[in-house]
């Protein structure tokens, strides 16, 4: 049916390049999920790396578990909030590491917003991603993100060394070594974070609504 639709909206660039060599669709629209104002400046920060999603292989938890063991930064936490089948796995590995103390999992949990804006950095590990909300949801609340550059989303939400770090899939090493800058730099989340709110305004809800109206009208 593609081919003799009207117009194709897609999500991420990259999955208007994939339909543009599937179909040479000459009327393909990127336009990306809304993304709520999840910004709250009373919450009390804590230094916590935060990651949300389902337990599943491609969200790539253990990974993140890793590094986080690897590095065994003084003061901070790791949380994990989501559900899935690979929940239990995780938190019985965790549990098995010498910074188990420090790993913490919130399941499925109501207060979402409130883990967004007390952690200091959001660490999304995915390997395959459709259209990453909780990437733009942590961007929204002004963490400091890094995530692998993944098909096919958060290199529409992140732009390298601006307002997030954005490196090759599965590279352990600059992963670590991106990780540690965001742990020890105040001053490099601080201007991260700043980014991040700025980048996302053209994800509201009335910028994305507009979109379709406008592409479908």
């Amino acid at each position: 049916m593609y081919p003799h639709s009207y117009g194709i909206i897609a999500q991420t660039s990259r999955a208007k390049q994939f339909h543009l060599s599937q179909f040479k669709h000459n009327n393909i629209k990127v336009i990306g999920n809304p993304i709520p104002d999840f910004y709250n400046s009373s919450v009390t920060k804590k230094n916590v790396i935060l990651n949300v999603g389902r337990f599943i292989p491609s969200k790539n938890q253990q990974f993140l578990i890793d590094v986080f063991d690897d590095i065994n930064p003084e003061n901070w936490e790791l949380w994990l909030a989501g559900e899935g089948p690979l929940l239990d796995a995780c938190l019985k590995y965790a549990n098995s590491l010498k910074s188990a103390d420090k790993i913490k999992f919130f399941g499925n949990t109501e207060d979402i917003k409130e883990l967004y804006n007390t952690a200091r950095i959001f660490a999304f590990t995915s390997t395959s991603e459709g259209f990453p909300n909780a990437l733009g949801e942590a961007l929204s609340a002004g963490l400091a993100c890094i995530s692998f550059d993944c098909n096919a989303g958060p290199a529409d939400l992140i732009e390298d060394g601006v307002n997030g770090f954005l490196m090759k899939d599965k590279n352990r090493n600059i992963y670590k070594t991106s990780l540690e800058k965001l742990i020890s730099s105040e001053a490099l989340r601080n201007v991260f974070s700043a980014q991040a709110v700025f980048r996302v305004k053209e994800y509201h809800e009335e910028n994305i609504s507009n979109l379709f109206y406008d592409f479908i009208v």
